[in-house]
């Protein structure tokens, strides 16, 4: 992955960047037992590129917006200089040896599900700001889906 800091704008499959970060989704790889694995991709919405996924004999997960983790946050993470490929690399998260660092999320409303071709999920909420990314709290009430 491409350690830009706008690299949650560059499509795995057909290279297409920029726009809005909308139009791309991330997908977690799985092993071969269907077990989540470390390992990320970015894909534009175009229906070629989500074909590919589907095609793929591999699970993919696809992985909201607001979730993910430290350096995964899509909406949170995307212009952090703190982040390089999907891994925080701020000195204060606790698995960089630091005390720990804090990321808020929205407040949403409880029951809300994501349903998609493989089945459907509690929609986590949306992480909106982190200690370490300098950012002003993001407005979640223009993010669409």
């Amino acid at each position: 992955m491409d350690e830009d800091v706008n690299a949650f704008k560059l499509c795995a499959f057909c290279g297409r960047s920029g726009g809005d970060i909308c139009d791309y989704r991330m997908w977690q790889k799985t092993d071969a037992k269907d077990k989540p694995i470390d390992d990320y991709m970015i894909v534009c919405r175009d229906d070629a590129c989500r074909k590919k996924i589907d095609d793929d004999p591999m699970l993919f997960i696809d992985v909201p917006w607001g979730a993910g983790g430290p350096g995964k946050f899509m909406l949170l993470c995307g212009d952090c200089p703190y982040r390089a490929g999907f891994v925080c690399k701020h000195p204060a998260l606790k698995a960089n040896g630091g005390s720990g660092l804090e990321v808020k999320f929205s407040q949403m409303i409880p029951g809300m599900f994501l349903c998609g071709s493989h089945g459907c999920q509690a929609l986590p909420p949306p992480a909106v700001s982190c200690v370490g990314n300098t950012r002003e709290m993001l407005d979640v009430s223009m993010s669409r889906p």
